[in-house]
């Protein structure tokens, strides 16, 4: 039986998000769906939005706006810039926006771990 794709929402549609992390979606888009973004930035949401579509019924400026709707995703990517991580992150984590019970693991490249663990070998 197929599984779904795993749906999640991107916190900071810059650099980081949309170059290092969203184009997995799509190229595996099986495995992946972005179905939220906040980003303060109007162009990069609109871009972000053009080439993720599902993540326009959830675009939105900010974090705090995206992380106080109900959950609707899987996972979160916190991709702001990195002195900004700590707040949306500990907000994602304590509404359970990044790892649920159901979530599984989607094939990572090197030391990145998936929903968050490090990697069984210390990485």
């Amino acid at each position: 039986m197929k599984q779904r794709a795993l749906t999640a929402i991107m916190v900071g549609a810059g650099g980081r998000g949309t170059r290092a992390y969203a184009p997995y979606a799509t190229h595996h888009a099986d495995e992946l769906k972005f179905v939220g973004v906040a980003e303060p930035d109007t162009r990069r949401r609109e871009r972000f939005v053009r080439q993720h579509p599902a993540a326009g019924k959830c675009a939105v400026s900010s974090w705090e706006e995206i992380l106080d709707k109900p959950k609707t995703a899987d996972l979160a990517f916190v991709c702001t810039q990195d002195r900004m991580h700590f707040e949306p992150a500990k907000a994602a984590i304590s509404r359970a926006a990044i790892c649920s019970s159901k979530s599984r693991s989607l094939r990572t490249p090197g030391n990145v771990s998936s929903c968050g663990r490090p990697p069984k070998d210390g990485g």
